[in-house]
């Protein structure tokens, strides 16, 4: 006979049975086979538990999202926890958060297969994943840290309100200075290519302009504008069918595309980075493009 309590235990509770080592061993692994399937089902934990429909160059990226978030999380709460005066072990910590992130590679499935769907189905098929995500992050904490209920729950609240922040603030910046140590090619054979494949671009135009131009040709329909300012690396990992796939799914979730309202450059290390603050029709969205020296976009994100 299936035992129905052990199953919600291991559903909901797994850490009574694996903790430590173990946990961060199954976590790691787990993490990987996520950050993979969601290589190549062009989506991407840019947040703690929020996932966005974006493209990335390397497989290498979107695992790196994932470990980014868990470790980041795993010191803020390690640093609540000592604040709290908590009884923990770190491998503890990191060890069962790494395994409550286990319902993400199910996260990942069903978000693909329901994607263009109405707002609604989406909603409600999203939400039970994150009441899942959520209940095993605060039984992570309270198992590992030993805090009565009513402290487990302030430790849990702030520690994921604090980690989700600082990912989207942090995971944009890291992930543009990572693209700077891998160009893809010597500067004079990037500028041949570009100038052979992109006879109708107009040079003048600055990288905001080239930016706030491309959201509103991917708007239009028109995705073969950007494919002609990507480098060869960026034409291989996203060709103008992939882009529009990809710009179907920012729409499902956000809403039509309305308007750019503000654009914002930063410059680092050689590299270009230029956010576009979009209005969709649910909410505000910025898109991320990087550029290097010759105009040439190595990557695109959504912040």
């Amino acid at each position: 006979m299936i035992n129905k309590e052990k199953i919600w235990t291991v559903l909901f509770n797994p850490f009574k049975y694996i903790a430590g080592y173990k946990a961060l061993n199954i976590g790691l692994i787990i993490m990987v086979l996520t950050g993979l399937l969601g290589f190549y089902l062009d989506v991407r934990f840019d947040g703690l538990i929020h996932i966005g429909a974006l493209k990335t160059e390397w497989p290498a990226m979107n695992i790196f999202d994932i470990f980014f978030g868990w470790a980041l999380s795993s010191i803020v709460f390690c640093i609540l926890l000592f604040i709290f005066r908590a009884d923990f072990r770190i491998i503890d910590i990191f060890g069962t958060l790494a395994l409550a992130s286990y319902p993400n590679i199910f996260f990942v499935i069903f978000t693909e297969l329901v994607l263009n769907s109405s707002i609604y189905i989406i909603t409600i098929v999203i939400i039970p994943f994150l009441v899942w995500r959520l209940i095993l992050l605060y039984n992570a904490i309270r198992i590992s840290s030993g805090l009565n209920q009513i402290m487990t729950r302030v430790v849990a609240f702030v520690g994921y309100l604090s980690s989700e922040i600082s990912v989207q603030l942090l995971l944009p910046i890291v992930t543009s200075f990572i693209l700077t140590l891998f160009p893809s090619s010597a500067k004079a054979q990037a500028a041949n290519t570009f100038q052979s494949d992109s006879s109708n671009i107009v040079y003048k135009n600055s990288i905001r302009e080239i930016a706030e131009e491309l959201v509103i040709s991917m708007h239009n329909g028109d995705f073969e504008k950007s494919f002609n300012y990507y480098n060869n690396r960026m034409k291989s990992a996203l060709n103008p069918s992939k882009l529009k796939n990809l710009w179907q799914k920012i729409e499902a979730n956000n809403g039509t595309f309305q308007k750019v309202e503000v654009t914002r450059v930063i410059r680092k290390s050689g590299m270009n980075l230029v956010f576009v603050r979009c209005k969709f029709k649910q909410r505000i969205v910025t898109l991320q493009y990087t550029f290097n020296s010759n105009k040439q976009i190595i990557g695109f994100f959504k912040c």
